[in-house]
């Protein structure tokens, strides 16, 4: 009889901890609205980042009248590198990936 009891408190025990504890479930996850503004801003920065970079420099010659001219730009001299690509050959009975450029 000591068993039986023991059991059936132990069930009705664990069974109000479940009944008590269990809340509703919620399909809203907080942190959606924070993520969606925090891009938002994000964006806006970046963007405006992005405007400042392309904006052209300038600068004023002194002892001139006022006038804004942009900056010198530089350019790197273009150097044409041969076109290479890679074959598969059979070397002494093995397969390798020789580079054939031209």
């Amino acid at each position: 009889m000591r068993k039986a009891l023991v059991t059936l408190t132990s069930v009705a025990a664990i069974a109000a901890a479940a009944a008590s504890v269990s809340t509703g479930a919620s399909a809203y996850p907080a942190w959606v609205i924070p993520a969606i503004v925090g891009a938002g801003i994000g964006g806006v920065g970046l963007g405006a980042a992005a405007q400042a970079a392309t904006y052209p420099r300038t600068y004023v010659v002194p002892g001139e009248p006022v006038a804004v001219y942009p900056a010198p730009t530089y350019v790197r001299p273009v150097t044409v590198e041969p076109s290479c690509y890679f074959v598969r050959e059979r070397i002494r009975g093995v397969m390798r990936r020789v580079e054939i450029c031209e």
